[in-house]
């Protein structure tokens, strides 16, 4: 092995470390604020189980901290792009993923007054609607960036069809590793309380 070709794998091992533990930092962090944000609604989104609970939550996360705010502003390598328009590339897709938090927290208050008169599915249908509307309103108010130059377009859907999925896989593992621990606590505290009830009533 030559020199360089021992510098070049030493760079691309550093950077998968690097891109993997930033990943599990961001992970972690992001899985803490869906448990806060989960526990603090349990009991206050219709009938929902905790479990169920922080299975919506990681959804309406997902759907409008990623999902959403990528079709508006997908991710581009760091060689597209003029460097002399980053800050208002960021500021725009910051403002974007804003807007859709709010557009889901509003959403969700709507669904939960909707859910005192409307059928579920009337409330879902409605909802949802409601969030869409105010999205592509917001999709085609804001800014379009078009700095793609000549990079090549298969390479680019690629990068970003990756940041799509790492973006997705990242949000799943939170789910899922959430709703099963908070399923076996909730089952945990549901067999306990009916073990009290039980002796209680003897």
């Amino acid at each position: 092995m030559t020199a360089r070709n021992f510098l070049v794998r030493g760079l691309l091992a550093g950077f998968v470390a690097g891109l993997l533990t930033g990943t599990l930092v961001i992970s972690t962090a992001l899985g803490g604020l869906v448990a806060l944000v989960s526990a603090a609604v349990v009991g206050r989104i219709g009938r929902l189980r905790p479990a169920a609970t922080t299975a919506l939550v990681s959804a309406i996360g997902f759907t409008s901290l990623a999902l959403v705010p990528w079709f508006k502003y997908p991710a581009a390598p760091p060689a597209v792009g003029s460097g002399d328009t980053i800050g208002e590339r960021t500021a725009d897709f910051f403002v974007f993923l804003l807007i859709s938090l709010v557009a889901a927290v509003a959403a969700t208050a709507l669904a939960r007054q909707l859910l005192t008169t409307l059928s579920t599915y009337a409330t879902v249908v409605i909802s949802a609607g409601a969030y869409l509307l105010v999205m592509v309103a917001a999709a085609l108010a804001m800014p379009t960036v078009n700095e793609l130059g000549d990079f090549p377009a298969d390479t680019l859907w690629g990068f970003r069809l990756s940041s799509l999925f790492t973006l997705a896989t990242m949000w799943g593992v939170i789910g899922v590793v959430l709703v099963g621990l908070v399923g076996r606590l909730d089952t945990a505290a549901v067999a306990e309380a009916e073990r009290r009830e039980l002796a209680a009533s003897l």
